[in-house]
């Protein structure tokens, strides 16, 4: 692709519903009004937005918790501070049951996971409600299915207690039905109030700001780092096969053509079109040339990514079954079918918990910074929260006292018996201690044991998981230097809610770019592509963030 056509498409068109990747459409931020009330109160037909200091006064006062020193610092840049070993004795952080007894509260949770047992046949889930001194009743949803579930649930309006909504499966016109379906938690959390419950209030205030609607806070944050995303490679089959880590673009494709073996059942790659947009340098979402908003998908660095991309499907350096849109990328990655995917920092240790006890010698790594042509690299800054936890509106004062109690106990921070059950289960039971400190999940414990509970209310941000060796000091060393390169984007610090009826023309026009990709299209149909997505909506999109971006004082 020339970069004069490139050129001619990002003077004339914007993307901006949400980008042509997952990860743009999943960044797409939330709120407020552009053209409304700066609460955030407006139409969600229209769009709003709302500056995220205008928010903190909503959220909780921020008071830290460190109850262990970590072995590895905190940065000033951002990274998370690192525990190399367990505590051999753990604090009992919570002295009281948080639950009244015998209370049952439902919650809706996705899963990317196996679905474990449920309640009754699931001794984890007894612990766990037991030392809550209350029951919680999941219902699990496949992370796949769960846009369609939820659209289909908060129409009917059959909700549980608990409901964890994340950023990119939330449906249309959400900043209205959150008005209708949830629980407000400002008077619960707001300043000083939140101090009730420290855990909670140990969380970033940066977090929260997500969980804002329409002048009132309602969401609990899940917390994360401050990346979402790497790329992966199997560090143990590379050092077999004697193959250096890439550096740069050239060395990728280079490092595919090395391990393909279709005869072997080996492939290089699953989908790599979102790490080369970020590796090629095109934005987050928008930038601004020459006096004008343009976004990610009208750059020259886009359309790089996009034939960068398409050369290693059709050369079939990509698993025929990637090739088809319909496979298990993980299971393809754990079981050596092929050797480089891009997925969420939570995935790692995920892997590595599910193979370690079936192959000691399983080891995958992030590839180290870099940049598609091995100059500086680009890591953009994460959201500020991207998955939420609302309760039910009409839950009375008490239940929703006892709910938030229970979340405080869960957002326990490292190092106490509260965070042990809630990420390990029961020692001797589900988990097993080693030399040092750290637990190992039995098979009962692999069966049983998964993060749903987290899933509804975060922790603070520690990297600890010291049961897996060199794991914690590699993502340590990795988020440091990531840290390095660390840029925002335009809307950081912005809670935005785009206008409700383009909110899936993002997700269409990755459908088309796709095809293009996997070399359904070719490659000239990109122009085609922007063109169609400018005349369903783009423009408007456009005049919209222009608007936000230059009330932000952006533009």
């Amino acid at each position: 692709m020339t970069s004069g056509y490139s050129r001619r498409v990002s003077r004339r068109t914007v993307l901006g519903a949400a980008a042509a990747t997952t990860a743009a459409v999943a960044g797409s931020s939330l709120l407020g009004a552009c053209g409304s009330n700066s609460d955030g109160r407006g139409s969600s037909r229209q769009g709003s937005a709302v500056s995220q200091d205008e928010l903190l006064d909503l959220t909780p006062t921020y008071r830290p918790i460190e109850l262990v020193p970590p072995d590895l610092p905190a940065t000033e840049e951002g990274a998370m501070p690192g525990y190399t070993s367990y505590p051999q004795e753990l604090v009992q952080a919570i002295e009281e049951p948080p639950g009244t007894g015998g209370d049952e509260f439902t919650a809706t949770t996705p899963a990317w996971w196996p679905i474990p047992p449920g309640l009754g046949d699931n001794s984890y889930y007894d612990a766990v409600n037991a030392a809550l001194n209350a029951t919680i009743r999941f219902n699990i949803v496949s992370g796949t299915d769960y846009r369609d579930r939820l659209a289909a649930i908060l129409a009917a309006g059959d909700i549980t207690d608990l409901m964890v909504i994340t950023d990119w499966d939330r449906p249309a016109g959400f900043s209205e039905a959150v008005t209708a379906l949830f629980a407000p938690l400002t008077e619960y959390l707001a300043g000083d109030a939140a101090l009730e419950y420290p855990h909670l209030a140990a969380l970033p205030s940066r977090a929260w700001t997500s969980g804002v609607w329409n002048g009132e806070l309602y969401g609990i944050p899940f917390t994360t780092g401050d990346f979402p995303f790497a790329l992966f490679y199997r560090a143990d089959i590379l050092e077999e096969m004697g193959i250096p880590e890439p550096r740069n673009a050239d060395e990728i494709y280079e490092f595919g053509r090395e391990v393909t073996d279709a005869r072997a059942g080996r492939w290089a790659f699953g989908d790599m079109l979102n790490e080369m947009v970020r590796a090629f340098g095109a934005p987050q979402d928008w930038r601004v040339e020459n006096g004008e908003l343009v976004n990610q998908i009208e750059t020259e660095e886009y359309a790089a990514a996009v034939e960068f991309t398409r050369r290693l499907y059709t050369e079939g350096l990509v698993h025929p079954d990637i090739v088809a849109g319909a496979a298990d990328v993980k299971q393809l990655f754990e079981s050596g079918a092929l050797l480089m995917y891009w997925d969420g920092l939570g995935g790692w240790r995920e892997a590595l918990q599910r193979q370690l006890p079936v192959n000691p010698n399983f080891r995958m790594q992030p590839v180290a910074p870099y940049a598609a042509d091995g100059g500086e690299p680009i890591y953009y800054y994460n959201e500020a929260s991207t998955i939420l936890t609302y309760l039910r509106k009409d839950l009375s004062r008490e239940r929703i006292e006892e709910i938030l109690r229970i979340l405080n106990y869960i957002s326990s921070p490292f190092g106490t018996q509260e965070h042990f059950l809630i990420e390990y289960g029961v020692e001797g039971q589900h988990n097993t201690r080693g030399t040092n400190g750290a637990p190992t999940l039995t098979s009962l414990g692999q069966r049983e044991v998964t993060i749903t509970y987290r899933f509804l209310s975060g922790m603070p941000p520690a990297v600890y998981q010291s049961e897996f060796p060199g794991y914690v000091e590699a993502y340590y060393n990795w988020h440091v230097e990531a840290s390095r390169y660390k840029r925002v984007s335009m809307r950081d610090g912005l809670h935005i809610e785009e206008p409700s009826h383009l909110i899936d023309l993002g997700q269409r026009t990755q459908d088309r770019v796709l095809n293009i990709v996997r070399g359904r299209e070719p490659l000239e149909e990109l122009e085609n592509v922007v063109n169609w997505w400018r005349r369903n909506g783009g423009d408007e999109l456009r005049d919209f963030y222009t608007e936000v971006f230059t009330d932000a004082g952006r533009m």
